[in-house]
């Protein structure tokens, strides 16, 4: 797995136990967001009734050790002031989530100017993932009604005072996400 800090400030990346600068030693709140739920009871009824359902701030903690001088320290920490994207590469799967540094430890030196600790806590507002490259299809598309009027520098040889082309849509689209669709 590699995990892309990066915003106009710059990019800090962090790899599995071979990654030449950081090593990723732990990694927690990248599976399902936690939900928060309404209930109400109602006397005489068994139970309770759902009544609402939201989707929690996701909260991502990873901890990771780097190598690095001070140059690499200060970038970093220019990094985790603003609001940063988190890229997430694991096999095929890439996906990216909005997030911005909630809490972060003191970096510990290992190694005095060398190699460096430190653990960081994400604030993901939206808490779903998304694709790393935002995915466009073309869900119609146009058909010539009259195909042998079209010259070849592209100019109708015939006028009629409406449109000569319809609109296909017979195209699929499918979400394999779990951000819904409109």
């Amino acid at each position: 797995m590699r995990i892309r800090i990066k915003n106009e400030f710059g990019v800090f990346e962090v790899g599995g136990g071979s990654h030449p600068t950081a090593r990723l030693l732990e990694i927690a709140g990248i599976g399902l967001p936690e939900k928060e739920y309404t209930t109400v009871t109602f006397e005489g009824q068994p139970g309770q009734t759902l009544t609402n359902t939201r989707v929690q701030a996701r909260t991502i903690t990873m901890s990771f050790d780097f190598y690095g001088n001070e140059r690499t320290v200060t970038k970093l920490y220019r990094i985790l002031y603003c609001p940063v994207e988190l890229e997430f590469f694991l096999g095929d799967v890439r996906r990216r989530i909005g997030a911005r540094c909630s809490a972060s430890t003191d970096i510990k030196k290992i190694i005095y100017r060398k190699w460096q600790s430190i653990t960081i806590q994400f604030k993901c507002d939206d808490p779903f993932f998304h694709d790393l490259y935002n995915v466009r299809h073309r869900i119609a598309e146009p058909v010539n009604l009259w195909p042998n009027s079209l010259n070849d520098d592209g100019t109708w040889s015939v006028e009629i005072p409406s449109v000569a082309t319809e609109g296909k849509k017979t195209v699929k689209v499918f979400n394999y996400g779990e951000t819904e669709l409109y």
